[in-house]
Formats: C-alpha cells, sequence, structure tokens
C-alpha cells in the first residue's frame, strides 16, 4: 500500500509538536498498539503524511530507479502523451541529464530531517519510525526490527542508517 511515518514525542510536547509543523505536512495522532508498546511511558504517537500517505518522505535504499528504470518509466509516460520517437528521446535524455539520480539519499526527506532536528534542538526528544504499511495505518502489527539513537545534528545529516521498522531516539546534541 503505502509508506507511512510516525513520530512520538513526550506528552507534554504534544501540542508544540503540532504548532511546529512545516505547512505542506500533516501530523494526526495514531493509536497503533505495535508502535506504542515499543515507546516509553508518557510518549504520545502520531503519523506524519505528505498528503495522503508519507511516500515521498520516506525512500528504502533498494528503492532507487536505475536509468534504465527511469528511462523506460519516463517513455511509457511520454508515450501515453502520444509524442513522437525523436520528442520521447529528448524529453529523456533532458530529463537523464538534469537529475542527478544518485543524489536522492535513503531514508527520510530533507523536509522531515530538518523538522525533526529544529524541534528536538528546540523541545526534546522525538522518536520516529517508517513502515510499509499493507493494511490499516492504526492496526497493522509493525515487526519493529531494532532502535538506535541519534543526535539531531546527526540526523539532520543523514548520518545514520534509516531503514523501515526501525525506531530511531533523535536526541538533543546539547
Amino acid at each position: 500500500m503505502c509508506y507511512f511515518i510516525s513520530v512520538a514525542v513526550p506528552e507534554r510536547l504534544a501540542g508544540q509538536l503540532a504548532a511546529a509543523l512545516p505547512r505542506n505536512l500533516v501530523l494526526h495522532e495514531s493509536r497503533n498498539a505495535s508502535i506504542t508498546h515499543s515507546l516509553p511511558d508518557g510518549f504520545r504517537l502520531f503519523v506524519l503524511r505528505l498528503g495522503p500517505c508519507s511516500c515521498g518522505l520516506f525512500r528504502e535504499a533498494s528503492e532507487r530507479e536505475s536509468i534504465e528504470q527511469t528511462r523506460t518509466r519516463l517513455r511509457k509516460k511520454f508515450e501515453k502523451r502520444k509524442w513522437s520517437n525523436a520528442r520521447i528521446e529528448r524529453a529523456i535524455e533532458s530529463s537523464v541529464r538534469s537529475h542527478k539520480l544518485d543524489s536522492v539519499p535513503a531514508g527520510f526527506a530533507d523536509s522531515v530531517r530538518e523538522f525533526v532536528a529544529e524541534f528536538v534542538e528546540s523541545h526534546d526528544q522525538i522518536r520516529i519510525i517508517a513502515h510499509w504499511y499493507d493494511g490499516d495505518v492504526e492496526s497493522e502489527l509493525i515487526p519493529i526490527a531494532g532502535s538506535s539513537t541519534v543526535s539531531s545534528s546527526g540526523f539532520l545529516d543523514n548520518q545514520f542508517d534509516a531503514k523501515a521498522d526501525w525506531i530511531i531516539c533523535v536526541n538533543p546534541d546539547k
């Protein structure tokens, strides 16, 4: 179905989390028991979305497209528009040249890392986890694979191994 990112903060900071949220992101409370059981007492869980899901906010390393996959995807897109072969080839070459395909890092999107790092430095720690849901976000059992801790500057700079089903505790640098 889709990726969803869950974030958890101490109960006393729930209001500040919502207030600090960038305008393009959506936050709603969650009660998924498989995550809440893995959190410290007194933490409140939320789902962080960009539109209907979090697919644009998290990427596994294995999900990067190869150049050939990109070419194939673009060719299909342009063929649907009934473009000529010459026009399609020019558009594909232009797109491939203008995008650094390997520049998209695995893990959380820049906007998520910036939001989390700024919040942590201003308030307190955040726990964050991404999961590929095949069912209901509130009830699906999440096989939490483990957890790790990183500083807010390490999180911001993507200096950690971000993978699905792994809880990351982001702490202030202070």
